[in-house]
Protein backbone atom coordinates (compact mmCIF):
# COMPACT_ATOMS: atom_id res chain seq x y z
CA UNK A 1 0.00 0.00 0.00
CA UNK A 2 1.35 3.40 -0.98
CA UNK A 3 1.82 5.72 1.92
CA UNK A 4 -0.18 8.91 1.59
CA UNK A 5 1.95 11.70 3.00
CA UNK A 6 1.60 15.41 2.84
CA UNK A 7 4.76 15.57 0.76
CA UNK A 8 3.51 13.14 -1.87
CA UNK A 9 0.13 14.86 -2.08
CA UNK A 10 1.68 18.34 -2.04
CA UNK A 11 -0.85 19.68 0.46
CA UNK A 12 -0.64 23.42 1.06
CA UNK A 13 -1.35 24.95 4.43
CA UNK A 14 -3.97 27.72 4.51
CA UNK A 15 -2.93 31.33 4.95
CA UNK A 16 -2.87 32.18 8.65
CA UNK A 17 -5.01 35.30 8.16
CA UNK A 18 -7.74 33.17 6.53
CA UNK A 19 -7.71 30.74 9.44
CA UNK A 20 -7.99 33.53 12.02
CA UNK A 21 -10.77 35.33 10.10
CA UNK A 22 -12.72 32.08 9.69
CA UNK A 23 -12.24 31.29 13.39
CA UNK A 24 -13.45 34.74 14.49
CA UNK A 25 -16.43 34.69 12.10
CA UNK A 26 -17.48 31.30 13.46
CA UNK A 27 -17.28 32.66 17.02
CA UNK A 28 -19.15 35.85 16.08
CA UNK A 29 -22.07 34.06 14.38
CA UNK A 30 -22.17 31.39 17.09
CA UNK A 31 -22.26 34.10 19.78
CA UNK A 32 -25.06 36.00 18.03
CA UNK A 33 -27.15 32.81 17.70
CA UNK A 34 -26.49 31.92 21.37
CA UNK A 35 -27.51 35.38 22.55
CA UNK A 36 -30.71 35.31 20.51
CA UNK A 37 -31.56 31.80 21.72
CA UNK A 38 -30.85 32.78 25.34
CA UNK A 39 -33.42 35.58 25.33
CA UNK A 40 -35.86 33.47 23.32
CA UNK A 41 -35.61 30.67 25.90
CA UNK A 42 -35.62 32.91 28.97
CA UNK A 43 -38.44 35.23 27.94
CA UNK A 44 -40.23 32.97 25.48
CA UNK A 45 -40.33 29.85 27.67
CA UNK A 46 -39.60 30.62 31.32
CA UNK A 47 -41.23 34.05 31.32
CA UNK A 48 -44.49 32.79 29.80
CA UNK A 49 -44.78 29.16 30.87
CA UNK A 50 -43.16 29.61 34.27
CA UNK A 51 -43.03 32.39 36.88
CA UNK A 52 -39.75 34.11 35.93
CA UNK A 53 -41.35 37.54 35.49
CA UNK A 54 -43.35 37.28 38.74
CA UNK A 55 -40.22 36.24 40.61
CA UNK A 56 -38.23 39.11 39.15
CA UNK A 57 -40.96 41.61 40.02
CA UNK A 58 -41.00 40.35 43.62
CA UNK A 59 -37.20 40.52 43.88
CA UNK A 60 -37.18 44.11 42.54
CA UNK A 61 -39.99 45.09 44.90
CA UNK A 62 -38.15 43.76 47.96
CA UNK A 63 -34.96 45.53 46.91
CA UNK A 64 -36.86 48.76 46.39
CA UNK A 65 -38.64 48.52 49.77
CA UNK A 66 -35.30 48.02 51.54
CA UNK A 67 -33.34 50.56 49.41
CA UNK A 68 -30.93 47.87 48.20
CA UNK A 69 -30.23 49.53 44.85
CA UNK A 70 -28.19 52.51 46.07
CA UNK A 71 -25.06 53.51 44.17
CA UNK A 72 -21.56 53.25 45.60
CA UNK A 73 -20.74 57.00 45.60
CA UNK A 74 -23.26 58.30 48.15
CA UNK A 75 -22.51 59.92 51.50
CA UNK A 76 -22.11 57.83 54.65
CA UNK A 77 -25.27 59.40 56.14
CA UNK A 78 -27.41 57.86 53.38
CA UNK A 79 -25.98 54.37 53.94
CA UNK A 80 -26.26 54.79 57.72
CA UNK A 81 -29.94 55.67 57.43
CA UNK A 82 -30.73 52.54 55.35
CA UNK A 83 -28.68 50.21 57.59
CA UNK A 84 -30.22 51.58 60.81
CA UNK A 85 -33.75 51.20 59.48
CA UNK A 86 -32.99 47.66 58.29
CA UNK A 87 -31.62 46.64 61.71
CA UNK A 88 -34.18 48.32 63.96
CA UNK A 89 -37.39 48.23 61.86
CA UNK A 90 -37.26 45.56 59.15
CA UNK A 91 -35.61 42.47 60.72
CA UNK A 92 -34.72 43.32 64.36
CA UNK A 93 -35.45 39.90 65.91
CA UNK A 94 -33.93 37.90 63.07
CA UNK A 95 -30.73 39.94 63.07
CA UNK A 96 -30.28 39.65 66.84
CA UNK A 97 -30.87 35.88 66.79
CA UNK A 98 -28.45 35.47 63.88
CA UNK A 99 -25.64 37.35 65.63
CA UNK A 100 -26.37 35.80 69.02
CA UNK A 101 -25.96 32.34 67.50
CA UNK A 102 -22.74 33.53 65.90
CA UNK A 103 -21.39 34.93 69.18
CA UNK A 104 -23.22 34.24 72.47
CA UNK A 105 -21.66 37.35 74.04
CA UNK A 106 -23.99 39.52 71.90
CA UNK A 107 -26.63 40.58 74.44
CA UNK A 108 -28.95 42.84 72.41
CA UNK A 109 -29.68 44.18 68.94
CA UNK A 110 -27.90 47.46 69.76
CA UNK A 111 -24.87 45.49 70.96
CA UNK A 112 -24.85 43.67 67.60
CA UNK A 113 -25.13 47.02 65.78
CA UNK A 114 -22.22 48.47 67.76
CA UNK A 115 -20.02 45.47 67.01
CA UNK A 116 -20.89 44.48 63.43
CA UNK A 117 -21.78 47.87 61.97
CA UNK A 118 -19.71 50.36 63.98
CA UNK A 119 -16.85 47.86 64.47
CA UNK A 120 -16.50 48.34 68.22
CA UNK A 121 -15.16 45.49 70.42
CA UNK A 122 -17.58 42.88 71.79
CA UNK A 123 -16.23 43.28 75.32
CA UNK A 124 -14.87 46.82 75.78
CA UNK A 125 -12.05 47.56 78.21
CA UNK A 126 -10.45 50.76 79.42
CA UNK A 127 -7.63 50.21 76.93
CA UNK A 128 -9.94 49.43 74.02
CA UNK A 129 -13.49 50.78 74.03
CA UNK A 130 -13.46 53.09 70.99
CA UNK A 131 -12.29 53.57 67.44
CA UNK A 132 -11.35 56.75 65.65
CA UNK A 133 -15.02 57.32 64.81
CA UNK A 134 -17.19 55.75 67.56
CA UNK A 135 -16.98 54.95 71.28
CA UNK A 136 -19.06 53.14 73.88
CA UNK A 137 -20.94 55.16 76.48
CA UNK A 138 -19.11 54.99 79.81
CA UNK A 139 -21.12 54.64 83.02
CA UNK A 140 -20.42 56.36 86.34
CA UNK A 141 -18.78 53.23 87.75
CA UNK A 142 -16.27 53.18 84.91
CA UNK A 143 -17.89 50.28 82.98
CA UNK A 144 -19.22 50.57 79.44
CA UNK A 145 -22.81 50.17 78.32
CA UNK A 146 -22.70 47.82 75.34
CA UNK A 147 -26.51 47.92 75.00
CA UNK A 148 -26.61 51.70 74.42
CA UNK A 149 -25.91 53.04 70.95
CA UNK A 150 -22.32 54.17 70.61
CA UNK A 151 -21.41 57.86 70.43
CA UNK A 152 -20.00 59.21 67.18
CA UNK A 153 -16.70 61.05 67.51
CA UNK A 154 -16.94 64.23 65.49
CA UNK A 155 -14.51 64.84 62.67
CA UNK A 156 -14.15 66.46 59.28
CA UNK A 157 -12.16 66.32 56.09
CA UNK A 158 -12.00 64.00 53.09
CA UNK A 159 -10.30 61.18 54.97
CA UNK A 160 -12.93 61.20 57.71
CA UNK A 161 -15.79 61.21 55.17
CA UNK A 162 -14.19 58.48 53.05
CA UNK A 163 -13.58 56.13 56.00
CA UNK A 164 -17.08 56.67 57.38
CA UNK A 165 -18.51 55.99 53.93
CA UNK A 166 -16.46 52.77 53.69
CA UNK A 167 -17.62 51.72 57.17
CA UNK A 168 -21.34 52.01 56.48
CA UNK A 169 -21.18 50.85 52.86
CA UNK A 170 -19.58 47.58 53.97
CA UNK A 171 -22.59 46.88 56.21
CA UNK A 172 -24.99 48.09 53.53
CA UNK A 173 -23.55 45.66 50.95
CA UNK A 174 -24.40 42.71 53.25
CA UNK A 175 -28.08 43.60 53.63
CA UNK A 176 -29.10 41.57 50.58
CA UNK A 177 -27.59 38.47 52.21
CA UNK A 178 -29.79 39.06 55.25
CA UNK A 179 -32.90 39.36 53.07
CA UNK A 180 -31.95 36.08 51.39
CA UNK A 181 -31.63 34.41 54.83
CA UNK A 182 -34.73 35.87 56.45
CA UNK A 183 -37.27 36.12 53.60
CA UNK A 184 -38.23 32.65 52.36
CA UNK A 185 -40.21 34.03 49.40
CA UNK A 186 -37.24 36.15 48.29
CA UNK A 187 -34.92 33.13 48.59
CA UNK A 188 -37.30 30.92 46.60
CA UNK A 189 -37.82 33.51 43.85
CA UNK A 190 -34.07 34.20 43.61
CA UNK A 191 -33.14 30.49 43.46
CA UNK A 192 -35.77 29.76 40.81
CA UNK A 193 -34.63 32.63 38.59
CA UNK A 194 -30.98 31.64 38.93
CA UNK A 195 -31.98 28.14 37.78
CA UNK A 196 -34.05 29.51 34.85
CA UNK A 197 -31.13 31.67 33.72
CA UNK A 198 -28.68 28.76 33.93
CA UNK A 199 -30.98 26.49 31.94
CA UNK A 200 -31.43 29.24 29.34
CA UNK A 201 -27.66 29.65 29.03
CA UNK A 202 -27.28 25.87 28.71
CA UNK A 203 -29.81 25.66 25.87
CA UNK A 204 -28.39 28.78 24.22
CA UNK A 205 -24.90 27.25 24.24
CA UNK A 206 -25.56 23.59 23.39
CA UNK A 207 -27.94 23.91 20.42
CA UNK A 208 -25.84 26.39 18.35
CA UNK A 209 -22.69 24.50 19.29
CA UNK A 210 -24.09 21.21 18.01
CA UNK A 211 -25.20 22.91 14.78
CA UNK A 212 -21.97 24.89 14.15
CA UNK A 213 -19.27 22.60 15.49
CA UNK A 214 -20.65 19.07 15.23
CA UNK A 215 -23.32 18.77 12.50
CA UNK A 216 -21.66 21.02 9.89
CA UNK A 217 -18.13 19.52 10.28
CA UNK A 218 -19.56 15.97 10.21
CA UNK A 219 -21.55 16.70 7.04
CA UNK A 220 -18.56 18.40 5.42
CA UNK A 221 -16.25 15.85 3.81
CA UNK A 222 -13.21 17.87 4.92
CA UNK A 223 -14.29 18.35 8.54
CA UNK A 224 -14.70 22.10 7.97
CA UNK A 225 -16.84 24.48 9.96
CA UNK A 226 -19.17 26.94 8.20
CA UNK A 227 -16.64 29.70 7.53
CA UNK A 228 -13.70 27.32 7.11
CA UNK A 229 -15.60 25.84 4.17
CA UNK A 230 -16.12 29.37 2.77
CA UNK A 231 -12.36 29.94 2.88
CA UNK A 232 -11.55 26.45 1.46
CA UNK A 233 -9.96 25.28 4.72
CA UNK A 234 -10.14 21.55 5.42
CA UNK A 235 -8.57 19.25 7.93
CA UNK A 236 -6.42 16.12 7.52
CA UNK A 237 -4.59 13.68 9.76
CA UNK A 238 -1.17 15.04 10.55
CA UNK A 239 0.56 11.64 10.32
CA UNK A 240 -0.47 10.50 6.85
CA UNK A 241 -2.50 13.28 5.21
CA UNK A 242 -5.80 11.34 5.06
CA UNK A 243 -8.99 13.28 5.52
CA UNK A 244 -10.06 13.34 9.16
CA UNK A 245 -12.44 10.59 10.11
CA UNK A 246 -15.88 11.34 11.53
CA UNK A 247 -14.98 10.18 15.02
CA UNK A 248 -11.89 12.44 15.01
CA UNK A 249 -14.05 15.42 14.09
CA UNK A 250 -16.50 14.51 16.84
CA UNK A 251 -13.75 14.16 19.47
CA UNK A 252 -12.15 17.43 18.34
CA UNK A 253 -15.22 19.53 19.02
CA UNK A 254 -16.38 17.62 22.09
CA UNK A 255 -13.03 18.49 23.69
CA UNK A 256 -13.60 22.14 22.79
CA UNK A 257 -17.13 22.00 24.24
CA UNK A 258 -16.35 21.18 27.88
CA UNK A 259 -14.38 24.22 29.04
CA UNK A 260 -16.46 27.13 27.63
CA UNK A 261 -19.68 25.36 28.66
CA UNK A 262 -18.59 25.50 32.32
CA UNK A 263 -17.93 29.22 31.89
CA UNK A 264 -21.37 29.80 30.37
CA UNK A 265 -23.18 27.72 32.99
CA UNK A 266 -21.79 29.47 36.07
CA UNK A 267 -21.40 32.82 34.28
CA UNK A 268 -19.45 35.09 36.54
CA UNK A 269 -16.60 37.44 35.72
CA UNK A 270 -13.84 34.93 36.44
CA UNK A 271 -15.43 31.94 34.70
CA UNK A 272 -16.15 33.96 31.54
CA UNK A 273 -12.62 35.39 31.39
CA UNK A 274 -10.78 32.17 32.28
CA UNK A 275 -12.92 29.60 30.47
CA UNK A 276 -14.36 31.49 27.50
CA UNK A 277 -12.40 34.58 26.50
CA UNK A 278 -8.89 33.41 27.47
CA UNK A 279 -9.05 30.13 25.42
CA UNK A 280 -10.15 32.11 22.32
CA UNK A 281 -7.17 34.45 22.49
CA UNK A 282 -4.87 31.56 23.40
CA UNK A 283 -6.05 29.66 20.31
CA UNK A 284 -5.28 32.64 18.05
CA UNK A 285 -1.90 33.10 19.73
CA UNK A 286 -1.01 29.43 19.18
CA UNK A 287 -1.90 29.71 15.46
CA UNK A 288 0.29 32.80 15.08
CA UNK A 289 3.30 31.48 17.01
CA UNK A 290 3.25 27.92 15.61
CA UNK A 291 5.15 27.68 12.33
CA UNK A 292 2.74 24.99 11.05
CA UNK A 293 -0.35 27.11 11.85
CA UNK A 294 -1.72 24.44 14.21
CA UNK A 295 -4.45 25.58 16.56
CA UNK A 296 -4.98 24.15 20.05
CA UNK A 297 -7.33 21.42 18.85
CA UNK A 298 -4.90 20.44 16.07
CA UNK A 299 -2.22 19.91 18.71
CA UNK A 300 -4.57 17.88 20.89
CA UNK A 301 -6.22 15.76 18.17
CA UNK A 302 -3.13 15.33 15.97
CA UNK A 303 -4.65 17.00 12.89
CA UNK A 304 -3.72 19.95 10.69
CA UNK A 305 -5.45 22.46 8.46
CA UNK A 306 -4.97 22.41 4.67
CA UNK A 307 -6.05 24.56 1.76
CA UNK A 308 -8.68 22.37 0.06
CA UNK A 309 -8.46 24.35 -3.17
CA UNK A 310 -4.81 23.25 -3.48
CA UNK A 311 -5.82 19.61 -4.02
CA UNK A 312 -5.37 18.92 -7.74
CA UNK A 313 -7.47 16.37 -9.63
CA UNK A 314 -4.52 14.01 -9.56
CA UNK A 315 -4.22 14.31 -5.77
CA UNK A 316 -7.96 13.81 -5.33
CA UNK A 317 -7.74 10.62 -7.43
CA UNK A 318 -4.90 9.38 -5.21
CA UNK A 319 -7.04 10.04 -2.14
CA UNK A 320 -9.98 8.20 -3.65
CA UNK A 321 -7.81 5.21 -4.52
CA UNK A 322 -6.23 5.10 -1.07
CA UNK A 323 -9.40 5.76 0.89
CA UNK A 324 -11.78 3.81 -1.33
CA UNK A 325 -9.67 1.01 -2.79
CA UNK A 326 -11.95 -1.61 -1.30
CA UNK A 327 -14.87 -0.24 -3.28
CA UNK A 328 -12.99 -0.80 -6.56
CA UNK A 329 -12.21 -4.40 -5.68
CA UNK A 330 -15.85 -5.00 -4.86
CA UNK A 331 -16.91 -3.60 -8.24
CA UNK A 332 -14.46 -5.93 -10.01
CA UNK A 333 -16.01 -8.96 -8.32
CA UNK A 334 -19.49 -7.89 -9.37
CA UNK A 335 -18.38 -7.58 -13.02
CA UNK A 336 -16.87 -11.05 -12.90
CA UNK A 337 -20.12 -12.49 -11.69
CA UNK A 338 -22.04 -10.82 -14.50
CA UNK A 339 -19.79 -12.46 -17.15
CA UNK A 340 -20.61 -15.92 -15.83
CA UNK A 341 -24.30 -15.32 -16.40
CA UNK A 342 -23.88 -14.94 -20.25
CA UNK A 343 -25.62 -17.81 -22.18
CA UNK A 344 -23.25 -20.53 -23.47
CA UNK A 345 -23.67 -22.37 -26.82
CA UNK A 346 -25.26 -25.81 -26.48
CA UNK A 347 -22.94 -28.80 -26.93
CA UNK A 348 -23.67 -32.44 -27.58
CA UNK A 349 -24.01 -34.44 -24.47
CA UNK A 350 -21.03 -36.52 -23.63
CA UNK A 351 -20.60 -39.03 -20.86
CA UNK A 352 -19.96 -37.17 -17.71
CA UNK A 353 -16.53 -37.84 -16.29
CA UNK A 354 -16.27 -38.40 -12.63
CA UNK A 355 -15.80 -35.19 -10.81
CA UNK A 356 -12.49 -34.86 -9.12
CA UNK A 357 -12.61 -33.39 -5.63
CA UNK A 358 -12.14 -29.66 -5.82
CA UNK A 359 -9.05 -28.35 -4.12
CA UNK A 360 -9.88 -26.41 -1.02
CA UNK A 361 -9.60 -22.70 -1.48
CA UNK A 362 -6.99 -21.15 0.64
CA UNK A 363 -8.41 -18.55 2.96
CA UNK A 364 -7.08 -15.14 2.25
CA UNK A 365 -5.29 -13.72 5.24
CA UNK A 366 -7.27 -10.95 6.86
CA UNK A 367 -5.94 -7.53 6.15
CA UNK A 368 -4.38 -5.95 9.16
CA UNK A 369 -6.08 -2.89 10.60
CA UNK A 370 -3.56 -0.16 9.92
CA UNK A 371 -5.57 2.47 11.77
CA UNK A 372 -3.09 4.20 14.05
CA UNK A 373 -3.78 3.83 17.78
CA UNK A 374 -4.98 6.81 19.75
CA UNK A 375 -1.86 8.90 20.32
CA UNK A 376 -0.79 9.33 23.92
CA UNK A 377 0.42 12.93 23.72
CA UNK A 378 -2.92 14.48 22.65
CA UNK A 379 -4.75 12.50 25.35
CA UNK A 380 -2.30 13.79 27.96
CA UNK A 381 -2.69 17.32 26.59
CA UNK A 382 -6.48 17.06 26.95
CA UNK A 383 -6.18 15.88 30.56
CA UNK A 384 -3.64 18.59 31.41
CA UNK A 385 -5.72 21.33 29.75
CA UNK A 386 -8.96 20.37 31.51
CA UNK A 387 -7.17 20.00 34.85
CA UNK A 388 -5.45 23.38 34.37
CA UNK A 389 -8.75 25.12 33.65
CA UNK A 390 -10.36 23.58 36.74
CA UNK A 391 -7.41 24.74 38.85
CA UNK A 392 -7.70 28.24 37.37
CA UNK A 393 -11.40 28.42 38.24
CA UNK A 394 -10.71 27.29 41.81
CA UNK A 395 -7.86 29.78 42.14
CA UNK A 396 -10.02 32.58 40.74
CA UNK A 397 -12.81 31.81 43.20
CA UNK A 398 -10.45 31.60 46.17
CA UNK A 399 -8.62 34.76 45.15
CA UNK A 400 -11.92 36.61 44.88
CA UNK A 401 -12.96 35.69 48.42
CA UNK A 402 -9.42 36.39 49.65
CA UNK A 403 -9.38 39.84 48.02
CA UNK A 404 -12.78 40.61 49.53
CA UNK A 405 -11.50 39.62 52.97
CA UNK A 406 -8.39 41.77 52.50
CA UNK A 407 -10.54 44.71 51.41
CA UNK A 408 -12.82 44.33 54.45
CA UNK A 409 -9.80 44.01 56.73
CA UNK A 410 -8.30 47.22 55.33
CA UNK A 411 -11.55 49.07 55.90
CA UNK A 412 -11.68 47.82 59.47
CA UNK A 413 -8.03 48.73 60.02
CA UNK A 414 -8.67 52.26 58.72
CA UNK A 415 -11.37 52.77 61.34
CA UNK A 416 -9.05 51.29 64.01
CA UNK A 417 -11.13 48.15 64.59
CA UNK A 418 -8.02 46.02 64.90
CA UNK A 419 -9.51 42.86 66.38
CA UNK A 420 -12.15 42.52 63.67
CA UNK A 421 -9.55 43.36 61.02
CA UNK A 422 -7.40 40.53 62.34
CA UNK A 423 -10.36 38.13 62.18
CA UNK A 424 -10.95 39.00 58.53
Amino acid sequence: MVKNTNKSLKLIKPIISKRIIAFLLNILVFGACSLALYFATLYGVFATGFNYIDNQNYINEVKKDNNLNLKEDLTYQEYEKVVTKFYYETYPDQIFNYYHEYDERISSLTHAYNVFVLNLPVEPTVEYYQTEYFKYQQLSDGSFDVNAKAIQISGSGKRYEANMQSLFYMSYSHLKDFVYKFDENFKKANDQNVLFERLSRTVAFIIPYIAFYIVIPLVSKNGSTLFEAKFNIGRVERKNGFRVKKFQTLIRYLVAFIIPFIGFYYFNLYSVILLTIAPLFLNILVMIINKNNYDLLDLICYTEGVDVSSLSNENQMILKELEGGDDGAADGKKKGKKKKKEPKPKKEKAPKPKKEPKPKKEKKPKEKDNTPPLPKKPVLLIIVMVASMCVLVMLGTNLTSYNNSISDAKSLYNVKSYSLAYQQ
